[in-house]
């Protein structure tokens, strides 16, 4: 099975032999790409609409491991199983993201790992990990058919989580990375920001640009 960059990436998050929730699984390729490279020991593939549940269910039933993938119709984590002890939460946005993991924190008990994707709204996501007390302990930062991408793993914490403004704007773990796509998007960033400093803009805006900026200049040295 061949996956997409931005799934590729989000695979190699995944901890070996853990037993994972996909929540919004589409034709649940994550699992059973995981399940065939014999690295997860079963999954639980999620949808909370009929007819996307309908194309999850046929996918997985006519795979060989319809045995393994636990289908649920449900509304993101209001019905996850206690052995589940890795989510994944990828293509959606930071405030449903955000909105899914406060809705049920009870349901996470036994969830060591958290992995999202979140493509809008990061720092809302991030954030919403840290109120749950995890941890970014990895990031991927990618562009897939030109668009990017941040991708992090928050593992469960014994201390309280915070970040500062820059580490939410650039995304925690991936300054100290300094990987050469990050930078080079960033970079491209501070430049269309620039040139909107040029038009008359609200004060406010400006300088959120300003401090953008400023972020990126520190980071990508």
């Amino acid at each position: 099975m061949k996956l997409s960059s931005r799934l590729m990436a989000i695979a190699s998050l995944v901890p070996e032999k853990s037993y994972i929730a996909d929540v919004g699984s589409d034709h649940g390729e994550l699992p059973l790409y995981l399940l065939e490279t014999n690295k997860i020991g079963g999954a639980m593939a999620i949808e909370n609409k009929k007819g996307p549940f309908s194309r999850l269910s046929f996918s997985v039933n006519n795979s060989l491991y319809a045995d393994k993938i636990l289908l649920s119709l449900s509304d993101g984590i209001s019905k996850l199983t206690p052995n589940v002890d890795t989510l994944v939460l990828a293509g959606m946005g930071g405030l449903l993201i955000k909105r899914i993991l406060l809705s049920h924190p009870s349901n996470l008990l036994n969830v060591k790992c958290i992995i999202i994707d979140p493509h809008k709204e990061k720092e809302d996501a991030i954030l919403a990990l840290a109120s749950l007390s995890y941890r970014i302990s990895e990031a991927i930062f990618l562009i897939d058919k030109d668009k990017p991408y941040f991708i992090f793993k928050g593992t469960k914490s014994l201390n309280p989580v915070s970040y500062s403004q820059e580490e939410l704007y650039l995304g925690p773990t991936l300054k100290e990375k300094h990987d050469e796509t990050w930078v080079t998007y960033f970079q491209k960033e501070k430049e269309r920001m620039e040139q909107l400093l040029l038009l008359p803009l609200p004060v406010n805006k400006k300088k959120d640009y300003q401090t953008k900026i400023s972020y990126i200049e520190e980071g990508t040295k």
